[in-house]
């Protein structure tokens, strides 16, 4: 799975750095993934998400610049946390056995 990045086109300005060998591409992000903020979320399209919420996990090093980006001090600046695309899969699976309180 993870040879997508020995060339990557992950995104529309398919820069094509070899992000296994630590090349980092036009966003700043080599193999692991840089998570800004991991929380349950309220009120999330209910009609999606159901009473309980929703897991959200917002991501850092976008570079895609929208124009309307609701998120553009997180998504567009490198903050927050390095995590392997190991412990990622952890934090999925964490955020789909918490449950909601209100």
């Amino acid at each position: 799975m993870l040879e997508v990045l020995e060339s990557c086109k992950l995104c529309p300005r398919n820069c094509g750095v070899n992000r296994l060998k630590g090349e980092l591409g036009y966003c700043n992000s080599g193999k692991n993934v840089k998570i800004a903020r991991v929380s349950l979320h309220n009120w999330e399209e209910p009609c999606i998400s159901g009473k309980n919420g929703s897991g959200t996990i917002f991501f850092s090093n976008c570079n895609l610049k929208c124009v309307f980006c609701q998120n553009h001090e997180i998504s567009s600046e490198s903050i927050g946390k390095e995590v392997s695309i190991e412990r990622l899969s952890e934090i999925f699976l964490e955020q789909q056995k918490k449950e909601l309180i209100i």
